[in-house]
């Protein structure tokens, strides 16, 4: 672990001196190593930072005052600030220490021993720092509560456990979802209007999973999908002190907004994924949002603006109903939540719907971390919303009971169906390859035909599906695989699949090629490369997975990959 200036911030924290010990430490070390970058960092995840610095009100602000600015998960002091200023923080920090040092009392002297009790030495640090002439501002407490909010996030992630099936209450063997249940009246007393049944081809016994709704219970279980996670992680907000609202994402996701006093704004905050990063679900996610609503006891606010940096291909997406009405139903639902609230509250309240406002009306741009796919859920859930991002590797992995491997791909409804699997379904080519790069799918509405190409302008294109039947002891018995192709002028389009001991070329068309070269492989990439053309155009002269859109169900697929599987033998069998 990197040294960091909170590396060796004493322990404990008995006598004044000591309470403002961790911020002294950290102006030693820097003094020390005036020019080494790494012990002017203290990163906020760090347990010293956490149990030495943060628990003492005004050691934070201090930090502040030296100069250290806030960065990602990191407070970072600058090079170009003085040391002057630390040596003036430790001067008055020291001198009143020392002016504040208690007389020891005499043992008869009880009084005195009171006296000592509620000397100005023990304090608060945030106290001694007015003293020492540091301002102990609303601002920096402000500030202080985003840094908060962080840290009630990681806590609340590592809290609350996420639910795909729970293990049978009879055997603790694994379950699948095997449909609804009726709720109970107890059930329907903490909001659970649905009781999944997660059933269990073990021992045959359905183990009971509600999806409650009222934080009350929530706390008691803290486990549950995002539903739970949100609807708990809100009310631990309110509980804490900020202002908070519920987010509901129409296409079936819900998180947490924080209000900023410190930024004034409105921040993001999902408590399984991150915070302050609104952009995550349309470019990490590859979500197609629409309507993004907010709620609190205050409020109704459309905040679906916020979310996207494509508002127009957004806007085209909105059309449950008239944007008249819903601008006059929220207006309507806010007066009626607002009808008790004092003239100042609601005038606050207008003042930032305003800030709101012209956040909405300038896009903003994808930061670093809003990239990422989703992160809670198992790998499995995950690809079947589609929400792993364009960004992560996939690796096709097959069911350890599974005989059939069937894969096959439509491009006139962008959707994979693993056919061997229930017809499970994934929409969005990209998301379940490995690489791609340089390519994407293009639809000509004109001529009514979708395809996969290169990005105009890109000499290059690439992408690669991985197979891995390893983890699940399988291998190759027999495989048979389709790809399509569509080249014109000098257009190249090269297909391989690949084991860990053989590539084979595959020839392109509507038939199923067998390929006995590669039984007994427990690995396999299949990879394609699109290159060459003409012109202006030359990336239309390439084309994989050519389709109508307009293609009856019972065409054959332009993709389609079957795998017989048998048992691997182990050594000595």
């Amino acid at each position: 672990m990197e040294t960091n200036p909170c590396s060796n911030v004493p322990t404990s924290y008995g006598k004044p001196s000591q309470k403002s010990g961790g911020t002294q430490k950290v102006i030693l070390i820097c003094f020390r190593n005036p020019q080494e970058q790494k012990y002017r960092c203290i990163h906020l995840d760090d347990p010293t930072f956490s149990n030495r610095l943060l628990p003492f009100r005004g050691a934070v602000e201090c930090l502040f005052e030296m100069g250290f600015e806030e960065k990602d998960s990191d407070l970072i002091l600058p090079v170009n600030i003085s040391l002057d200023t630390l040596r003036l923080v430790r001067d008055q920090i020291k001198a009143e220490q020392t002016r504040r040092m208690p007389s020891r009392p005499s043992v008869s002297d009880s009084t005195q021993v009171a006296k000592t009790a509620k000397n100005p030495s023990q304090m608060p640090v945030t106290s001694q720092l007015m003293i020492c002439g540091l301002p102990d501002s609303k601002e920096r407490a402000s500030e202080l509560a985003d840094l908060l909010l962080i840290g009630l996030q990681r806590w609340y992630k590592g809290w609350f456990r996420w639910v795909d099936t729970l293990p049978c209450e009879r055997c603790s063997g694994r379950t699948t979802n095997a449909g609804s249940l009726t709720p109970s009246s107890e059930d329907r007393m903490w909001l659970a209007g649905r009781v999944e049944n997660h059933h269990c081809q073990a021992c045959n016994h359905s183990t009971r999973f509600p999806r409650y709704n009222h934080p009350g219970r929530l706390l008691e279980t803290h486990r549950g999908r995002c539903g739970e996670w949100a609807n708990c992680f809100t009310f631990l907000c309110r509980v804490a002190g900020y202002e908070a609202r519920y987010i509901l994402d129409v296409t079936d996701h819900v998180w947490t907004e924080v209000y900023s006093q410190a930024q004034k704004r409105w921040l993001h905050c999902d408590p399984g994924e991150g915070c302050d990063k609104p952009l995550l679900y349309e470019v990490g996610w590859g979500k197609k949002l629409s309507y993004v609503i907010a709620f609190s006891k205050e409020e109704v606010v459309d905040v679906s603006w916020r979310y996207s940096f494509r508002h127009a291909d957004m806007a085209a997406r909105r059309t449950r109903c008239r944007e008249p009405w819903l601008r006059r139903t929220i207006t309507r639902l806010n007066q009626e939540r607002q009808q008790k609230l004092s003239k100042e509250r609601i005038l606050e309240l207008q003042q930032r719907f305003v800030v709101e406002l012209v956040e909405f009306i300038s896009p903003r741009e994808p930061q670093r971390g809003e990239f990422a796919g989703r992160k809670t859920g198992s790998l499995a859930w995950r690809i079947m919303r589609g929400e792993l991002g364009s960004t992560s590797k996939i690796l096709f992995i097959p069911r350890a009971v599974c005989v059939l491997f069937h894969l096959h791909y439509d491009t006139a409804s962008d959707t994979y169906e693993r056919v061997s699997d229930g017809s499970t379904q994934v929409h969005n080519w990209e998301v379940c390859t490995d690489k791609a790069a340089g390519v994407t799918r293009h639809t000509e509405h004109d001529w009514k035909m979708a395809y996969i190409a290169r990005i105009e302008g890109c000499a290059n294109g690439l992408i690669s599906w991985k197979f891995d039947f390893a983890p699940v002891g399988l291998k190759v018995e027999d495989l048979s695989i389709r790809v399509g192709s569509t080249v014109f002028e000098n257009g190249q389009v090269t297909w391989n699949l690949s084991s860990e001991t053989t590539t084979v070329k595959i020839e392109a068309g509507e038939v199923l090629h067998v390929l006995p070269e590669l039984k007994g492989a427990s690995r396999l990439i299949l990879q394609v490369e699109l290159t060459g053309g003409k012109d202006t155009v030359a990336w239309q002269h390439a084309q994989i997975f050519r389709q109508s859109l307009n293609a009856q169900p019972d065409k054959s697929p332009p993709f389609e990959i079957i795998v017989k599987l048998e048992q691997c033998l182990l050594e000595g069998q």
